[in-house]
This record gives structure tokens, C-alpha cells and sequence, in this order.
């Protein structure tokens, strides 16, 4: 498929949990991954890119924006929202583009 930056998409996880989003950039293998994505990865699921991972390894990567999310709660327990990425694998056959 072949996806630019801005594309609106369609995926889903392995497992089977579906995502929309819009492409934000593209990671070439052996690339280095973005800052502002490697700083944004506060989920403890992206603790091994935060931590080990600052170029893209195994393939080519889409980081997609997947929009405003609640990502935790303050000291009051109030939701904290902020902007949710996700890495994409470019080989992903679940990929849709929307429009």
C-alpha cells in the first residue's frame, strides 16, 4: 500500500482491537525514531521503545496519530488527555486507507 503523510486510516491489533488514525510519519529500518514519539511513550506497553529502541529495528514503520486519548489521571483523579501514536509495521495487511 502505498501510504503518505496525512492518510487517514484503518487497522487492527493482533489482538483484534481496532484503531483509526492518520499517518504522521514514516520510519525506514535503521532509521532513528523521532523524538517527540520516543518522549511520548509514557504507556508502560511502550517502555521498550522508550528505553531500548531508538531506531526503527526489524522494518519500515508508519507512527500513526490516533488522536486525543485519556492517558492517565492527576493527583485528583481527574483524566489527564493527550495525543495517542501508535507504530505501525508497513508490512500490517489490516491496513485500510479510508478516503
Amino acid at each position: 500500500m502505498d501510504l503518505k503523510v496525512g492518510d487517514h486510516i484503518y487497522w487492527r491489533d493482533r489482538d483484534r482491537s481496532r484503531h483509526v488514525g492518520y499517518v504522521a510519519a514514516f520510519v525506514p529500518k535503521g532509521e532513528a525514531i523521532p523524538e517527540w514519539f520516543l518522549d511520548g511513550q509514557h504507556h508502560p506497553k511502550g517502555i521498550r521503545i522508550r528505553k531500548r529502541q531508538i531506531k526503527a529495528r526489524r522494518d519500515d514503520r508508519w507512527i500513526i496519530d490516533c488522536g486525543i486519548a485519556v492517558v492517565g489521571k492527576d493527583e485528583g483523579g481527574k483524566g489527564v488527555s493527550d495525543v495517542v501514536y501508535r507504530m505501525v509495521p508497513t508490512w500490517c495487511r489490516t491496513i485500510v486507507q479510508i478516503d
